[in-house]
């Protein structure tokens, strides 16, 4: 997916920045361009172009980059940290909806444990 993310970001960087909108079935940038910048098939697919511009699409991958190094993150800290003896309510798994990391069924799920 980090392959798929950096083209979509290359293709974001390569139009023309947003905020874009939709003028019935044409899509314009509301900075001033009269330029045409897309048509969609309908108003309700040129509402649709406008709303994803540039700029919301590069802030989308940015908050999903920075989603998955936390996750990265807090995956090796559970996994670094000290088992809990057998037997112990996973915590974890209860408010995370994911295994605590800690306990010998969490790090087998989590690939810690062969």
């Amino acid at each position: 997916m980090k392959a798929s993310l950096e083209a979509i970001k290359a293709a974001a960087l390569a139009v023309t920045p947003g905020p874009w909108e939709a003028y019935g079935t044409i899509v314009r940038d509301i900075d001033g361009g009269e330029d045409q910048l897309a048509e969609g098939r309908d108003a309700t697919h040129a509402r649709y172009i406008a709303a994803v511009d540039p700029e919301i699409v590069l802030e989308l991958v940015a908050r999903l980059e920075r989603a998955e190094r936390e996750r990265d993150s807090f995956k090796r800290a559970l996994l670094d940290a000290p088992q809990i003896p057998e037997g112990t309510v996973c915590k974890g798994a209860m408010l995370l909806g994911s295994g605590c990391g800690r306990c010998r069924r969490c790090r087998e799920e989590m690939g810690a444990v062969a």
